[in-house]
Formats: C-alpha cells, sequence, structure tokens
C-alpha cells in the first residue's frame, strides 16, 4: 500500500497556466493532483536532459495553444 499523501506543494501559476493544468486534467479525467503527480514522474527523469529548462514556458507547447 502507497504511503499516505500528507505533504502539500504550492506553486505559482498565470492565469493561462493554471487554466491549461485544468483543461488538461479534465482531458484525462484526472484530479490537478493525479496530473501534477503524473508528471513529475514522467518528467523528471527527461527533465535533466533539457539544457534549457529554466526558460520553459507552457505556451512554447503547441497543444497549449488549444487551451481558450
Amino acid at each position: 500500500m502507497p504511503d499516505k499523501r500528507e505533504q502539500t506543494l504550492t506553486i505559482k501559476l498565470s492565469d493561462f497556466e493554471m487554466l491549461a493544468v485544468r483543461q488538461a486534467a479534465d482531458s484525462f479525467d484526472m484530479d490537478v493532483s493525479e496530473l501534477v503527480r503524473g508528471c513529475i514522474c514522467i518528467g523528471l527523469p527527461v527533465f535533466a536532459h533539457v539544457p534549457f529548462v529554466r526558460r520553459v514556458r507552457l505556451e512554447d507547447n503547441r497543444a497549449m495553444q488549444r487551451v481558450q
């Protein structure tokens, strides 16, 4: 059985970023916490290999251009 989730993480997002995250979570029938945990799990191994990672923005992703 996985450990009980008792820790929280607070992040600051722009209105655009928050809308994008909520829409993505909805599209996967997940809540925002599930989506973020999944992104961390999948993305963290890739993260170390992106030299410009500090400059990456959600709006750089073509899929995010559909956010209304």
